[in-house]
């Protein structure tokens, strides 16, 4: 058997649970009054990346992206939720 070190196994784990979060905020943003070419835009953004890895920690503190995007866009206006989806958790 193949011996990993901790550290490629946390990028490993850290991989693939990035893989996961992004396939449920698909699901997600899917369900919301988003026009394709925005859901495609924020998708290739290239702060989706590090937005996925703030909602992983956010997630660690009870952030739940599944009910909390959809209140948060019903409660906003389009240029907003675009706003807030692609930069939320930097600051």
């Amino acid at each position: 058997m193949k011996k990993r070190s901790l550290k490629s196994l946390t990028e490993e784990y850290l991989a693939l649970a990035s893989v996961a979060l992004a396939q449920r905020l698909d699901v997600v943003l899917e369900t919301l009054d988003i026009r394709n070419d925005q859901l495609e835009e924020i998708r290739e953004s290239e702060a989706f990346g590090a937005s996925l890895a703030a909602i992983r920690e956010a997630e660690t503190r009870g952030f739940n992206p599944e009910i909390d995007f959809r209140n948060l866009v019903r409660a906003r206006t389009l240029g907003t939720q675009k706003i807030w989806l692609l930069y939320y958790m930097d600051g």
